[in-house]
């Protein structure tokens, strides 16, 4: 099968070596360093989405996509539907409409980054005198201390970079945080011509249940999925999140 990936905020597609490695009996092609050059949101990278596909694939692809590449993934879907036999998008930002308005009203006020992991993101650090370095000081951190060993091993190597004196984050850090404040706050719901999946987290923490109803509710002909992991499964389960992927290939 022709698979397109798409990956998270904060990674690059490298980062999720470990993961695709249990999918590599697919033609998988990675569309990578998502927020890169001008944009204004999220819809942004949509043709550029569109463009990987057509330079890379001859078929209908399966549309995968984690986090905000599953975002991407979802609205691709709608514009180019010829391009797609199938999307699977794995825990997409993508509130509910009142979540969605208060965050677009915290960001007209200037107050959006308490209330969002932009402000997280912007203070993160970005600099270790090595890669040891960054191992110890970010193994044990809430947002890595789940990951399989394998994947783990895979940020570090692909998600930091040498500099002089040491490294810092391959995908950097205010760049992360401008791709959170500036998701699509308002948009027209799609209609789909595909099979589309939508797997979630049994954590709720970055989507809630409250938008997981508001999804089922605008979205009746959807597929959804509860998957028994947190945000970044497919880093904490990647053998497990695999086999569940391969079940809806």
């Amino acid at each position: 099968m022709n698979i397109v990936f798409s990956h998270s905020n904060g990674f690059t597609a490298q980062t999720y070596r470990y993961f695709l490695e249990q999918l590599s009996t697919h033609n998988i092609t990675a569309f990578d360093n998502i927020g890169t050059g001008e944009w204004t949101n999220w819809l942004d990278f949509v043709p550029q989405l569109i463009q990987h596909i057509e330079d890379n694939h001859q078929q209908p692809v399966i549309g995968l996509g984690h986090s905000l590449g599953a975002a991407i993934t979802f609205f691709a879907a709608e514009k180019r539907p010829d391009l797609f036999s199938k999307i699977i998008i794995v825990e997409p930002p993508i509130f509910g409409i009142r979540k969605r308005f208060l965050f677009w009203l915290f960001t007209q006020i200037g107050i959006a980054d308490r209330f969002s992991p932009a402000g997280g993101a912007a203070r993160r650090r970005d600099f270790f005198e090595s890669r040891a370095a960054a191992y110890d000081a970010l193994r044990h951190k809430s947002l890595f201390k789940h990951f399989d060993e394998n994947c783990f091993q895979d940020y570090i190597d692909f998600g930091w970079k040498k500099v002089e004196n040491g490294v810092t984050l391959a995908y950097p850090k205010q760049l992360e945080a401008n791709l959170f404040r500036k998701p699509p706050f308002f948009f027209k719901h799609p209609k789909f011509e595909m099979p589309v999946h939508f797997i979630y987290s049994s954590h709720f923490k970055t989507l809630d249940k409250n938008d997981i109803a508001w999804w089922k509710r605008n979205f009746p002909t959807i597929n959804f999925h509860e998957f028994d992991g947190g945000h970044m499964f497919p880093m904490e389960k990647p053998k497990a999140a695999a086999a569940f992927l391969e079940s809806l290939f």
